[in-house]
């Protein structure tokens, strides 16, 4: 089912610079993908990452948190394995002092001696190397030390300051390692997660995803920090796809989901405020199945969410794209394919349902780009023949 890319003027272009100008041989291109459960397990934005780096070229993981709960968020195939004594905190389940989650909406909290080993994706018995270690973590009184190695290659910093402060530091090898180890000594230290790139020219498509998120969790992030969080990446596109833990909310239900609205419009404004020239994508949210009377049907108010993200998406000046409407039929046919597209639990997609929508929203995301191709290189014509 080809959904196309609905293109708010001007606001995939900074995008598709990026992916011509990586074409014609020139910089890496950055892509930050935030969502919920479909996102946090990889899925859907998985397939997409895996279409654009065949065309565009693999730049490597990009960024990843230091140190999840499985059951709220993972990426297959990459390396993170921990040990010592490690705590985490995410935007769904909250609990944390202050409201700093880091860029992918979980922080980890490791003591003394707590050490975690981060590498790219594992492939056919291989890992890809990375030469690039961009650390995302945070200053603050008797925060202790940070030792990163890798291969020959070992450096330490202090993460002690006077107050709570946001910092970074870029570590960097000539020559490519398959992992990281970041170690803490001398105290505990909090730690938002690092950024993996290679030394090859291509893109990162990185996903951001805990499961249970909503427009609601993302008001748990502080907006100067979140924002400087994205700022520290540089991203040539930014992707929010979110919308079925809302459905309850009385925000959404009451009012006509006036309030809603305005909650999206200034969480995404949010991410926005990092990368103000970025391009930015908003994805509707998927179908979901409610048994009613023995027979499984779609979840009635799911159109009315679409359309209020289609309104956020021009409120914001973004692209829209209505994942929703790929899903044709809607949850009960495809529960009923076989093999089956969807889980049981009448909520989320099976690996081959998250691998079709990927593949469409991958194929409408490219056709758009080549279309603006087209469009550029037929402007250059006729201007050079006027």
């Amino acid at each position: 089912n080809g959904v196309p890319l609905q293109i708010t003027p001007g606001s995939m272009d900074a995008f598709f610079r990026g992916l011509r100008a990586r074409e014609e041989g020139g910089r890496s291109v950055r892509v930050l993908h935030w969502g919920d459960s479909t996102i946090a397990a990889d899925g859907v934005a998985g397939t997409v990452r895996r279409e654009f780096q065949a065309r565009f070229g693999d730049a490597g993981p990009g960024f990843l948190p230091a140190s999840v709960d499985i059951r709220w968020v993972f990426r297959p195939n990459i390396a993170r394995w921990q040990r010592g004594d490690w705590s985490t905190h995410n935007i769904a389940q909250g609990g944390l002092v202050g409201s700093r989650y880091g860029l992918s909406g979980a922080v980890a909290t490791a003591s003394d001696g707590g050490s975690v080993i981060l590498g790219g994706e594992e492939r056919d018995g291989e890992r890809a190397l990375t030469t690039v270690f961009d650390l995302f973590y945070q200053e603050r009184p008797n925060g202790g030390d940070l030792v990163v190695t890798a291969g020959r290659y070992e450096e330490r910093i202090s993460t002690a300051g006077a107050r709570i402060v946001d910092r970074f530091h870029l570590f960097q090898v000539p020559e490519g390692v398959e992992t990281w180890t970041l170690e803490v000594e001398g105290g505990e230290a909090v730690i938002y997660g690092a950024v993996l790139e290679s030394d090859q020219l291509g893109l990162t498509w990185e996903t951001l995803g805990v499961a249970g998120s909503s427009v609601g969790s993302m008001k748990a992030q502080g907006e100067a920090h979140i924002s400087g969080q994205v700022e520290r990446r540089d991203p040539d596109l930014l992707v929010y796809q979110t919308g079925g833990n809302s459905l309850q909310f009385d925000s959404f239900v009451s009012d006509g989901g006036e309030r809603y609205l305005a909650e999206y419009v200034e969480v995404f404004g949010r991410l926005r405020a990092g990368a103000p020239s970025a391009s930015c994508l908003v994805v509707a949210p998927l179908d979901q199945g409610v048994r009613v009377r023995g027979k499984v049907e779609s979840v009635e108010d799911i159109p009315r969410m679409v359309e209020l993200q289609r309104l956020a998406a021009n409120e914001l000046g973004c692209a829209f794209w209505d994942a929703f409407s790929v899903m044709g039929g809607g949850f009960p046919v495809w529960m009923a394919q076989e093999p089956t597209l969807t889980w049981g639990d009448l909520v989320h997609l099976s690996e081959e349902g998250r691998e079709l929508i990927g593949l469409a929203m991958s194929d409408a995301i490219m056709l758009a780009y080549d279309q603006w191709v087209e469009a550029i290189e037929l402007s250059r014509d006729r201007l050079s023949d006027g």
